[in-house]
C-alpha cells in the first residue's frame, strides 16, 4: 500500500539546559566534553601524513580557543610515519561524519587523547601489521571528558582502545566496533578509568581484554554485545587494594560455534588485603552459548560470572562482591532491552554513511564483514589484516578519494548548506548561537552553534534536495535498519518541508517531493519488527534553492 503524508507545520525548537552536550545524543560520563564549541574551524584538504591541510597539523596546533576539524576529503590517512600522533591541547572536536564519499581510515599508528573535552566521531582506526606495534587510540592521565561515537577500531597491535597511568575521567565510548585485535596478543583494550561508560557498541574477534576493566569510580557498561572472545570482560585480575565497580546491564554476550564460553565475566583476584576489589551489578543480559547458529540467548543471572561472590558471614574468601542494586552516582542512560540494542548496533555501530544520495554501501568492507561473523555466527579471529580475504587495500578496506562541497569561507559549512538556512556563505559565522527552529531534535538544550547543527545533520541519515525536487531513487529507509528482520514495518511522522509517499516492503522506500522554500525539511521513521523491537529516527532533508 503507498501512503500519501502531508507535511506537518511542527519545528524542532532549542530549550534552555544548565549544561549543553557534546551533541544531540551524547550520553554517559563523557556526555558533557565541549569539543571545540566556540572555536576555530581547520579543514583538512589532503590526505598527507603532516604538512599544511593535512590531519596531523589540525591535530598538533590546537588554539586555546578549541578547534573543530573537518574533512575536504575522503581516503585513507597513514598518521604520521607510524609513530603516535599525540593531541597534546584540548577542546577539540574531529568531526569525520563530514567527509565526503566513502570516509576517513586512519591507519599505521597510535592516536593518542593527552587533552580534554576531546569529540570525535565518525572515524576508523586500523592500526595494521606492518605499522610500528602498538594500539589504535589511547587515553592518557590528562585526558579528561572524551567522547568517541561511531568510531571502527580493529587490527591493533596491542590492544584496540586503552588507557593508563593516573585513570582518564570521563570518558563515554558509544555505538562504536572494537574488533579483531591481531593475533597472538590480540586485545580488545586495558580500561583503567575512572569512571567510563561504554554503550551500543561491539567488542569481537578479541582474544582477551574485553576489557580489561580496572574502574576507579565506576564503569558502565550497557547495550552491547560481547562476540567470539577467549577471555571476556575481566574484573581487574589484580591483587591491587582498589575499589572497583561496574554495572554490566542489558548486554548480549554471543559464542560462534567452536568458541562456547561460559562466564563472558571473569578474572576477579582478591587483593593483597585478602578481600575482593571488584564489586559488580548484572541486570537483563543475554548470553547465547549453545553453538547452534542461531541468535537465541538467554539471561543467566549470575551464571555469566566467574569466580565466587564474597559473603561476609558465609563465604568470606569470595573473590568479588555482587551488588544487589546499580552503583550510585550513574550517568543518565537510555537503557534497551538486550535484544533491542543488538539489532541497533548491527544496524548502525561503528563510523558510518549517512547521506542517501551516496550509492555506496552505508558500512565499508572490513565493517561489513564484521557484521556478517557477527549475524551469522562465525568464528574469526585473525594474525594480520590480509587474513580478510576478499576485503580490498590487504584487508584495510577500500577508501577512494572524494572532494567535499564548496565552503567558500571555510568555517566548515558547504555554501548550498548556509544559502538554504540563509547563513552568509561568505562570512565565517560558525560560532553564532542556533536560537528557535533547528534540526535538533525536539527538546534540545540550548548553547549549539550554526556549524554544530550541520554536524548534527551530517551524524544522522540525511539529503540535500533542490527545492520542488522529488527524490529519485526513493530513499531506502532498510538501509538503516539492517539489524532489523525482514518483516520489519516502517512509519513515518514529522514531515517538514515537503511531502512524502510510502511504498515498498513494509513501507520501506520513500518518495520526498521538497516544497517551494529553501530551508530545513525531513521526517521520523519508526522501524518495528516481528520481534515487537522498535526503533525511531530522524531524517534530516535540508532544501536547497536552485
Amino acid at each position: 500500500m503507498i501512503r500519501t503524508l502531508l507535511v506537518s507545520s511542527a519545528a524542532s525548537v532549542i530549550c534552555a539546559s544548565a549544561e549543553t552536550p557534546a551533541f544531540p545524543g551524547a550520553e554517559g560520563f563523557g556526555a558533557n566534553a565541549r569539543g571545540g564549541r566556540g572555536g576555530d574551524v581547520y579543514v583538512v584538504t589532503n590526505l598527507e601524513s603532516s604538512g599544511p591541510g593535512s590531519f596531523y597539523q589540525g591535530v598538533t596546533s590546537i588554539p586555546s580557543s578549541g578547534r573543530t576539524i573537518v574533512f575536504a576529503v575522503s581516503g585513507e590517512i597513514h598518521l604520521a610515519g607510524g609513530i603516535k600522533t599525540r593531541i597534546a591541547g584540548s577542546k577539540l572536536t574531529i568531526a569525520g561524519q563530514t567527509a565526503p564519499g566513502d570516509g576517513i581510515l586512519l591507519r599505521d599508528g597510535t592516536l593518542r587523547l593527552s587533552g580534554s573535552d576531546i569529540v570525535i566521531r565518525h572515524l576508523r582506526f586500523r592500526h595494521g601489521k606492518e605499522g610500528s606495534g602498538g594500539d589504535c587510540i589511547d587515553l592518557d592521565s590528562n585526558c579528561e571528558n572524551a567522547i568517541l561515537d561511531h568510531v571502527s577500531m580493529a587490527f591493533g597491535t596491542d590492544e584496540n582502545i586503552s588507557s593508563f597511568k593516573r585513570p582518564p575521567e570521563n570518558l563515554t565510548l558509544q555505538w562504536s566496533l572494537n574488533a579483531w585485535g591481531l593475533e597472538s596478543h590480540s586485545c580488545g583494550g586495558l580500561w583503567d578509568q575512572n569512571h567510563a561508560t561504554c554503550h551500543h557498541s561491539l567488542w569481537a574477534h578479541n582474544h582477551t581484554r574485553n576489557p580489561k576493566a580496572r574502574p576507579g569510580g565506576l564503569l558502565e557498561w550497557t547495550n552491547n554485545i560481547l562476540f567470539d572472545w577467549d577471555i571476556g570482560f575481566i574484573m581487574g585480575d589484580s591483587d591491587s587494594p582498589a575499589d572497583w565497580k561496574a554495572n554490566v546491564i542489558g548486554n548480549y554476550f554471543i559464542c560462534p560455534p567452536g568458541n562456547i564460553r561460559k562466564t563472558p565475566l571473569e578474572k576477579p583476584h582478591l587483593s593483597q588485603n585478602g578481600k575482593p576489589n571488584f564489586s559488580v551489578y548484572v541486570s537483563n543480559n543475554l548470553h547465547d552459548m549453545d553453538g547452534d547458529r542461531r541468535l537465541n540467548g538467554i539471561d543467566r543471572g549470575w551464571d555469566i560470572v566467574g569466580g565466587t561472590p564474597f559473603v561476609e558471614d558465609k563465604d568470606p574468601k569470595g573473590n568479588y562482591v555482587r551488588l544487589e542494586k546499580p552503583v550510585s552516582g550513574s550517568s543518565s542512560l537510555a537503557i534497551d532491552d538486550p535484544l533491542t540494542a543488538y539489532k541497533k548496533v548491527v544496524s548502525q555501530g561503528g563510523a558510518l554513511r549517512l547521506d542517501a544520495s551516496f550509492n555506496g554501501s552505508l558500512h565499508d568492507e572490513v565493517d561489513i564483514r564484521l557484521i556478517e561473523d557477527v549475524t551469522e555466527l562465525k568464528r574469526n579471529h585473525i594474525s594480520s589484516e590480509k587474513d580478510l580475504k576478499g576485503v580490498g587495500n590487504s584487508g584495510f578496506g577500500t577508501f577512494s578519494k572524494a572532494k567535499g562541497l564548496p565552503d567558500g569561507d571555510e568555517d566548515g559549512m558547504p555554501d548550498v548548506w548556509e544559502a538554504a538556512l540563509h547563513w552568509n556563505p561568505k562570512s565565517k559565522d560558525h560560532n553564532e548561537e542556533i536560537r528557535g527552529a533547528s534540526f535538533f531534535p525536539e527538546g534540545t538544550p540550548a548553547g549549539y552553534t550554526a556549524l554544530e547543527e550541520y554536524l548534527h545533520f551530517k551524524s544522522v541519515p540525511h539529503l540535500f534536495i533542490a527545492q520542488g525536487a522529488v527524490t529519485r531513487p526513493e530513499i531506502d529507509l532498510s538501509r538503516y535498519t539492517t539489524g532489523f528482520s525482514n518483516t520489519a514495518k516502517f512509519t513515518l511522522s514529522n514531515i517538514t518541508g515537503g511531502t512524502a509517499i510510502q511504498g515498498g516492503e513494509g513501507g520501506k522506500l520513500v518518495r520526498f517531493t521538497a516544497g517551494k522554500t529553501a530551508g530545513r525539511g525531513g521526517f521520523l521513521f519508526t522501524v518495528t519488527d516481528a520481534d515487537g523491537s522498535k526503533w525511531t529516527q530522524q531524517f534530516a532533508i535540508c532544501v536547497t534553492g536552485s
